[in-house]
Formats: C-alpha cells, sequence, structure tokens
C-alpha cells in the first residue's frame, strides 16, 4: 500500500467517523421533547445539512459508495427542515407600493455600549415598527432622539435582560403590557391600524434555555403566550428573540395553537445568534404572522455590538392578494 493510499483511507476514515456522529446527532435531535439535552442538539439541523452533505461528496470522491449512500439519509432527514426554508412558494402580483411596511427587531444586547451603530442602523432601515429588546433605563436615554420619527412608544423595564420597547410611525389604538409565564417578564402589545385593518402586534422575549428548568420556563411562557394569541380575532404579527429554533416540540406547539406562519419560509435559515461564531450560528428571532400577512422579504440586519442580528421584514396586510407566498424583494 503506497503512501498516498495510507493517507485517503486515514482522511476517510475520519470523514465516516464526523459523519456517523453528526448523523447520530441528527437521530437524537427527534427525542428533543422527551429533555433538555435532546433539544439542544435540535437547534443545529442547517449544520447538519450542511456538513453531512460535504462528508457525502467528500466520501464519494475517495470511492467510498456504500457509507456515503448512508450518510446521504441523514442529508436528505435534515433537508426535511432545511428546503422549506429556501425554496419559495406562491406568488401575487399587483401589490401596492402604498400598503407596504416594514418591521425591525433588534435584541441590543444590554451590555452593549454601540448606541450610535443601533441607531444608525434604524435611520437606514426605516421601518414603520421597530421592537427593541434587552433594553434598560440608558438605553432608553440613548434612543431618545428616535421618538421624533417614531412618536408612538411604549415601553416596559425589567431588571436583568428582559426590558423591551416598541417604537411606531403608526398610531396605537390600543397598547400595552402583558405578563404571560410564572416569571413576570413584560410583553408588549399594540393594536395598529394597517391598510385599512386592524392587526395585533406582540412582542415577547422568554428566557433563554440555558437549564433545564430555564428552558421549562421558556415553554411555559411559549405556551401562555400562544393561547393569548389563538383568541385574538384579527391579524397577528409576533415579533421576538423567542430563544428558540424552527425545529423543536415547543416551536411547532406554538405553531399549532396561534396558526401564524414563520416569515422566514423561503428566504433561508437567517440564523441570528450568536454573532460571533458563524458555526454554532442558530435562528432564534423570529417574526410570526397570521395567513392575512403576505411577506415581501425577511433579512437579517448587520453586526451592531449586539450579539443578535437584527431581523427586516417587510410585507403587507392587502386583501385582494388571496394566494399566501412570497413575491418579491422590497428594497427601501
Amino acid at each position: 500500500m503506497t503512501l498516498k493510499q495510507i493517507a485517503g483511507n486515514a482522511i476517510s476514515n475520519i470523514l465516516i467517523m464526523a459523519g456517523s456522529l453528526v448523523s447520530l446527532a441528527t437521530g437524537l435531535a427527534f427525542l428533543n421533547e422527551q429533555g433538555w439535552i435532546w433539544e439542544m442538539l435540535s437547534h443545529f439541523r442547517w449544520q447538519y445539512f450542511v456538513l453531512l452533505t460535504l462528508v457525502v461528496f467528500a466520501l464519494i470522491g475517495f470511492k467510498r459508495y456504500r457509507v456515503a449512500i448512508i450518510f446521504t439519509v441523514f442529508v436528505m432527514i435534515n433537508s426535511a427542515f432545511i428546503l422549506p426554508f429556501i425554496f419559495k412558494s406562491g406568488d401575487c402580483h399587483g401589490v401596492s407600493q402604498n400598503n407596504q411596511y416594514r418591521v425591525v427587531h433588534i435584541n441590543v444586547n444590554n451590555r452593549n455600549t454601540q448606541y450610535n451603530r443601533v441607531i444608525k442602523f434604524v435611520w437606514k432601515s426605516n421601518p414603520d415598527i421597530l421592537l427593541l429588546q434587552e433594553v434598560d433605563r440608558i438605553w432608553l436615554k440613548k434612543m431618545k432622539e428616535l421618538e421624533d420619527q417614531y412618536p408612538y412608544c411604549r415601553y416596559c423595564l425589567k431588571e436583568g435582560v428582559f426590558g423591551i420597547a416598541l417604537y411606531s410611525k403608526i398610531p396605537f389604538e390600543k397598547s400595552g403590557t402583558i405578563i404571560k409565564g410564572s416569571l413576570d417578564i413584560p410583553s408588549l402589545y399594540a393594536e395598529m391600524i394597517l391598510a385599512g385593518r386592524r392587526i395585533y402586534f406582540f412582542g415577547t422575549h422568554p428566557v433563554p434555555p440555558i437549564t433545564p428548568v430555564y428552558a421549562q420556563f421558556r415553554n411555559q411562557q411559549l405556551s401562555a403566550v400562544a393561547e393569548h394569541l389563538s383568541t385574538i380575532s384579527y391579524p397577528v404579527l409576533l415579533v421576538g428573540d423567542l430563544n428558540i429554533t424552527p425545529w423543536t416540540k415547543a416551536f411547532y406547539g406554538l405553531i399549532k395553537t396561534t396558526g401564524l406562519k414563520n416569515s422566514a419560509k423561503g428566504f433561508g435559515v437567517q440564523p441570528t445568534w450568536p454573532t460571533n461564531y458563524f458555526p454554532m450560528r442558530i435562528p432564534i428571532d423570529h417574526c410570526l404572522v397570521s395567513e392575512e400577512f403576505r411577506i415581501l422579504s425577511r433579512k437579517t440586519g448587520p453586526h451592531i455590538g449586539s450579539d443578535h442580528f437584527p431581523v427586516i421584514v417587510d410585507f403587507t396586510v392587502e386583501e385582494h392578494c388571496k394566494k399566501a407566498g412570497v413575491f418579491r424583494d422590497v428594497d427601501r
């Protein structure tokens, strides 16, 4: 056996070991409803998909066809979770330019002191509705200049990282603070008129699932929020750092109870956290909408000093467009 063959066998064996571990994680992730540790594995579906795809092609290059076929099965399993975010569906024509709106969500990270970067991003992205999370008194003071363009404001401060602030160019018909779950974490709601229709905006930020107990608290809050939103009779726009990815049992429960749709479908996975380590980045900042909303564009914003990327969503609520789906990017 030549040195080249020995090296080739060693590399292919390493690839097989790596593929086996990722395949195992792929399977164990289906147990996410059974415990905290299994849920943690479920957050990395797009990483599993990419890694296994690379392993399969590399093994084909080394002519390890049988094991490549086995790993292809796990690529397909993960693709079932990933492909709905990649391929666009639906169509609509004649959407009025006057009835397009933009919502921006930013978890600013209360330890972040790059206030000017956030303000510059807000002016550049020019949202109609802006939700900031992890704000404290200093952040509110620094964001005071936004109120000239966003005169309709609502905020609630909470010790720690659960302060929340809502800024809007659109008048509030009604607004307030709602406590859901057992940890007294505030959520904000506002009723607004968009394109002649009353909509219900809801911003929330459950605790991060850093321990099994915290994961239970997060699930409890999401369940309480879902029950609340399911009672709303008009279109709902749910925005926030939900501290959960779309591939978990708790997220499926939120979708099932509320009937909301994930605005990211058709626009890519768009991972938002953590900003400083791409290989581990996952999508935990969300915008979920009722079927009356038509998503025109969804993307993440630039790094602005936080450990989260902003989320930018353009949408319309025009009633004459009956077919749900994705339309075209709107550059504002």
